[in-house]
């Protein structure tokens, strides 16, 4: 198993957007997805996105003046007065301990609505925020219209207008890439990402900032432990099982396996994270149709979750989890770069980064 952690540059505009309206692209993310630059690397590198030989990324987060962010948790909060006290109720809190309690008690205990100076509260998930400090990213953006030319009446021609809401050039990105193997790679390359790149956007250079070898978690966890989302997580995560042995197919992953079942408090799984109702699983390359809809819950969910089958080999298990997530499995094959989750015992923000 081997893991870079990387930083990626915007070159030129760039398409990557939540929203698809009739005339064009609205809404930039502020996080790229996973599957996205997955495959924007994978074509670099390797020309195609192959089973044999791929990469599987992490979603990239902004890297706001040379701190990397990461998404907020459901109890991040920051003071809608200030503006600047941050309270993270999970960081005096056992997730686990409280669960046992039932459904209210992890109620009364993580949600909060104002702080010790009565001053009303707003949460930040899944926002990307820096882990010290939750200074929230922005990402800049610039409004791109695009207009038919009509040659023999030298007009704009009706039904030819586009609109892009694209990311700005300059700004960075940072994320994982995961490989059970193979060959290593170059410490800089160029990737074109997201739309309209044979129209010059999209244009941005990777470069790998640091290279591990089997990287271990320094968490090691019970028959029972709260996990804190890197990615998106898919519902059906949520409600069943988390199959290991999957993983360890898709990915060539020898001797990771395991099942993860979720902890059910109050009748409900113990998840924990704002809902993303048919969520766009990405467009294959060369087609012009999206693939089918993913109902997930936001990266920086907190979910819980206990061993079912456990396994020989917990850390490796764990790694696999973090780095390379669970493949979805749709209609039109797999997707990667989803339920890639982090176990924690007191502030996942401050560990994972």
């Amino acid at each position: 198993m081997r893991v870079y952690r990387c930083v990626l540059q915007i070159r030129s505009p760039t398409v990557i957007s939540n929203e698809r309206g009739a005339r064009g692209f609205y809404t930039a993310t502020e996080a790229l997805p996973g599957y996205t630059v997955g495959g924007a690397v994978n074509r670099a590198l390797f020309g195609s996105v192959s089973p044999d030989r791929m990469l599987v990324s992490s979603p990239a987060y902004p890297v706001l003046n040379g701190h990397k962010t990461l998404p907020a948790h459901t109890f991040y909060y920051k003071c809608k007065v200030c503006e600047g006290l941050v309270v993270s109720t999970l960081r005096e809190a056992n997730l686990l301990e409280l669960m046992r309690h039932g459904w209210e008690v992890v109620k009364e205990r993580l949600i909060a609505l104002r702080d010790e100076q009565s001053h009303p509260l707003k949460s930040l998930h899944p926002r990307p925020v820096t882990p010290q400090g939750g200074r929230a990213a922005r990402v800049a953006v610039q409004s791109i219209v695009s207009i038919g030319m009509n040659r023999h009446a030298a007009a704009s021609q009706i039904g030819l207008l586009y609109e892009y809401t694209a990311i700005e050039p300059g700004q960075e990105y940072w994320f994982t890439l995961a490989s059970s193997g193979g060959s290593e790679i170059p410490d800089e390359f160029d990737v074109k990402i997201g739309r309209g790149a044979s129209r010059g956007y999209g244009r941005a250079v990777v470069r790998v900032e640091e290279r591990f070898t089997d990287p271990p978690l320094d968490q090691s966890v019970g028959d029972e432990a709260a996990f804190y989302a890197v990615s998106p997580i898919p519902l059906r995560f949520i409600a069943g099982q988390i199959n290991l042995a999957e993983c360890s197919s898709r990915y060539g992953l020898k001797g990771v396996d395991g099942v993860l079942e979720p902890i059910y408090t109050g009748g409900r799984p113990a998840a924990f994270g704002r809902a993303v109702r048919k969520m766009v699983a990405g467009w294959p390359h060369g087609a012009s149709v999206s693939r089918e809809r993913i109902d997930c819950l936001s990266a920086g969910s907190i979910v819980a979750y206990r061993w079912r089958q456990r396994t020989d080999d917990q850390a490796r298990a764990l790694a696999a989890l973090r780095y390379f997530g669970a493949p979805v499995r749709l209609d039109s094959g797999y997707v990667d770069g989803f339920c890639m989750l982090y176990p924690f015992s007191r502030e996942p923000l401050e560990e994972v980064v």
